[in-house]
Order: structure tokens, then sequence, then C-alpha cells
């Protein structure tokens, strides 16, 4: 078996030295033997099963524990691969992958990726503070921004360094304090063409069908409509903060529950149940509402179909963003974010978690429909530069062919590190621990990352802590900050530079872009970056 590992080696933006772009770690190479006693029944169980690799060592030889070492010592190999099977089947009907022979290659693919993935958790040192994982579609949307980039815009990016989302406006945070801006941006006002609905739903509905009266509207004062939405934030904290056991306080809306109890002509105390109820029983209300507004949409004939569409299409846009304004399986969302774990093997404790080994074993990105985020997005950038239409398909389909060609199966990891002079300063300052989904942990604007990778901060939750790096101009889209990373794949050798120069080729023959506009995006750049200089 080989396996090929990009150079980890830490380079600092101030001088930057680069070294060779990949080395080799192969089953007969002379490798360090300071092994942790942590990981020495996993090495005797995985060789037991694996008898033709027992001279292969794995190395973890650095002094402090560090994360995935941390996580391995309290779960066995054994347990580690019936966690992946569990995974698995929890996982089969939603990836489309329910035959059985679909989940026994993907089970069998675990264990014959398992000395690959320990090799990359050894590389681990105190900078490193979290993984993430990838179909190879992702990578070759980096590797095509890198082309642009270096031969078009001519700015050379760093070996340690790849885009995550391409710089612009819309990741331009003006408080210093990105964190707090960050969470700030999420106390979003409740938009005013919901409130009919919100009044429905919340409201009349549940008094018809509690007390059997029947009413159509209310016309609320303005103090009974700052409580209803009062009301409403109160709800969304409670389904954002997962595992605040404690839930949210009532909040003090005696106009709205006046007023309601006037129109409905039931007690004050009645309505306070039936509002309280809503803070208690939440979970599901995102779902429940979008249901309750595809239901009156459905039913208006008087509209046609498309115009109800887009309408629908509209308010549950508003709605989601409303109410979970931290979700990042969402468009708008998962832009904002970049998801991670923290130790490599984490994340496999249900189907909705977010497992950086998953889409490495379950690479389904060869193709990409013209729906793809990754393609739109790097059409609009090729667009606002003025290059040819066609350019960012051809760059996309050009190194999905190379990587097709391999017949590798594999996907990508990103190891992701901090370079701050002091330990881990730089990325507490642009990120979040949270849970599935991107809801935040109780309190996450005051918990430091550094405190969960060193394993001072234990989450009591059953969860898994995921994390959540902030995208933002100055740090995490700026290949000369704090943020470093590599990417590991079981790839040919050459084929980085393979798909560079197919891509290269591709971008010199095709029409030049409009200088004018290059050069107010460079401009562009050396303001995002030149800011976050100076602060």
């Amino acid at each position: 078996m080989k396996i090929y590992f990009q150079n980890s080696h830490l380079c600092s933006s101030e001088n930057i030295s680069l070294l060779p772009n990949s080395y080799r770690l192969n089953n007969n190479e002379n490798l360090p033997r300071s092994i942790q006693s942590s990981y020495r029944k996993i090495r005797t169980e995985f060789f037991s099963l694996h008898p033709d690799l027992i001279n292969v060592d794995l190395i973890f030889p650095h002094e402090s524990i560090k994360m995935t070492e941390r996580y391995l010592q309290t779960i066995s190999l054994q347990e580690l691969m019936v966690k992946w099977e569990q995974y698995l089947n929890m996982t089969g009907s939603e990836i489309g992958k329910d035959t059985k022979e679909d989940l026994v290659l993907l089970r069998d693919a675990f264990e014959e990726e398992i000395l690959f993935l320990l090799n990359l958790a050894s590389t681990e040192d105190k900078t490193v503070f979290g993984y993430h994982g990838a179909a190879q579609d992702y990578r070759i949307f980096q590797d095509a921004l890198k082309v642009i980039f270096e031969e078009l815009l001519m700015i050379q990016l760093p070996d340690d360094f790849h885009f995550l989302r391409i710089p612009g406006d819309e990741f331009k945070y003006g408080d210093a304090d990105i964190k707090k801006s960050f969470f700030e941006r999420k106390d979003l006002p409740l938009p005013k063409e919901l409130y009919p609905y919100i009044i429905d739903f919340f409201i009349l509905e549940p008094i018809s069908q509690k007390y059997e009266k029947s009413l159509t509207s209310i016309d609320f004062s303005e103090a009974a409509k700052e409580e209803l939405s009062l009301l409403l934030k109160c709800i969304r904290e409670k389904i954002n903060r997962q595992g605040n056991n404690d839930g949210a306080l009532f909040p003090n809306v005696p106009n709205l529950i006046q007023e309601i109890a006037c129109h409905a002509e039931i007690s004050n105390s009645q309505i306070q149940d039936i509002l309280l109820e809503w803070i208690t029983n939440c979970s599901n209300l995102p779902s429940e509402f979008n249901d309750f507004l595809m239901e009156k949409f459905w039913n208006q004939k008087e509209l046609p179909w498309k115009v109800r569409r887009e309408l629908l299409r509209n308010l549950q846009d508003q709605w989601t963003q409303f109410i979970c304004p931290f979700l990042d399986g969402f468009n708008k969302g998962a832009k904002e974010v970049f998801s991670m774990v923290g130790p490599l093997f984490s994340g496999l404790e249900n189907p909705h978690m977010s497992s950086c080994i998953y889409p490495f074993i379950f690479n389904d990105g060869y193709t990409i429909d013209q729906n793809n985020i990754l393609l739109l997005e790097l059409k609009q950038f090729c667009a606002n530069l003025s290059l040819e239409p066609t350019l960012a398909e051809q760059l996309i389909n050009c190194g999905m062919d190379i990587v097709r060609k391999t017949g590798n199966q594999r996907g990508v990891i990103y190891q992701l590190y901090d370079t701050s002079a002091q330990h881990l300063n730089g990325v507490d300052s642009i990120s979040y621990l949270s849970q599935n989904y991107g809801f935040p942990i109780l309190d996450a604007e005051n918990l430091a990352l550094s405190s969960f990778v060193d394993g001072s901060l234990v989450y009591s939750n059953d969860e898994q802590i995921q994390i959540r790096l902030i995208l933002e101009n100055g740090t995490a889209l700026n290949p000369y900050s704090f943020i470093r990373m590599t990417r590991y794949d079981t790839l040919p050798e050459g084929t980085d530079s393979a798909i560079y120069s197919a891509m290269r080729e591709i971008l010199l023959k095709s029409p030049s872009a409009d200088p004018m506009k290059v050069e107010q995006y460079k401009e562009k750049l050396r303001s995002y970056w030149q800011d976050a200089a100076s602060t």
C-alpha cells in the first residue's frame, strides 16, 4: 500500500519557504518508533487482522497528547469499526446506498484505509485544531481557483493554503471582533411578510383546536407585534441552543396575551399555556411551520402554481433564515462557515453528524450537475472577471477527468492548523463550537476552541462537539494569515501537478479577462488582506 502525504510543514506568511509538494510513506521506510502507549492496543488489533503489514509502524511522536490520540484512548479499533458499520446502516437509505452489497463495500473500505487514517492522525501537533472531509469536486474547485489566482491574478499561493470559498464582499466583517459580529448577524428580526402566517399557525389554529373558537384574524397593536417577535426569538433561542436543557424563559408579553384573550374570549392563563407549549415543545417547529405554509399555498387554487411556488419558496427561505440562522445545510448558511470535526475519527455517533471520514470513503464527487454550488460560484467568479462563460466548466471537467482516470475511489481530508504566535489564538477569534447542522453549543460565543482542542473543555452532552470556522476575507480566506491546511488523499503521486498543468493550459488558451476588472478585484483583495494585517 502506498500513501501520499502533502508537505505538512508550517510556513509563515512573512517568510514562506516551500518544501517539495509531497513525500511518500511506504511500508519499508524507517519510520520513528516513538509511539504513544495508548495506540499499542490499536496496533496489536490492526495487525492481528492484517499480518502482512506487521513491519509497518504507526507514528505518534509528539510529547503531549493531541485531539485524536485522546479520542482513541476511549475506543478500541473494533469499537471504531462497529461505529462505522452502525453509521452506514443509519445513513444507507439517505445516500441511496441501501443494498447490502453497497454497505459491505463501504464497510470494507474503512478497514482498507485505516492505516492511512492512523498515519494521518499521527502528524498532529499542537497547532492542529480540526479536520474536514470532502469529495473530489471540492479539491478540483480549489485547484481551479489556484490556477486563476496564480496565472491570471499573478498571486502566488502557499502550498499549505487552499481557498475554502472565493474572497468577496459577502465575507467582509466590519467589526474587528469577527466572532461577535458573526453572532450579531444571526439576530435577525421576524420578517413582516411572515406575520399573518405566524399568527394563524401559533395562535389562531391552537385556539380553534383546543377551545373550539373560530377566529379568522387578529389586528394586533404595534406593541403586541413587538412581543410576538420577542416570543419567536425566544423559541429560536431554544431551537438553536441545543444542549440547553433548561429551555428558554417565557418572555414578558402582556400586550400580546391580553389582546389574544380579548379576541378569543378566554383567560390570560389559557393563552399563556398555549404560548408556553410552543416554547417547551419546539424541536420540530421549523419543519412543521414549513409544512403549514405548503398546505396554505397548495390550497390557494386561485393563483397559478408557479406563482404560488415562488411565493412559498420565498416565505420558507425567510422562515428558515429567521428560525435557524446557524443552519449550515442551507445554501446561505453553508457559505458562511466551514464545518469541521476535532478528532479525526469523531462524528460517527449518528447519521446527521459531521464525520470527515465519511466523505473521504464515500467519494461521490466525480460528477457535477449544473446546480452544484461550487460550479455556480466559480462561474460567477469567472463572469466577474469577464472570462469566457464556459471556462468554469472546462476547468472543473478537466480536473475531474484526470482524477477519474486514476481509478481512485476516495475523497480528500483536510487537516487545519493555526500558526499564530500564541497557541490557537487566531482560530479562537474566528470559530465556535457547535453541534450538528452548525447550531452553537450553549455559551458558544464565550467558549474558546483551544480549550476543546487541548482537552480542558469536556462537553457533558452525549453529542459529539463539532467546529465551525467563520469564513472571513482577512483570515480564513487570506493565503497569508494564520490559518493553514494540508490536503491528504490517496491519489497517485503527480496527480496534483497534472491537474494544475492541464488547467493552466485551458486558462492560457481562453480569451483574456478584462484587465480593468482583474485590477479592481486585486485591489479588493489587497484591501481585505491589508485590513487584516493592520488589526
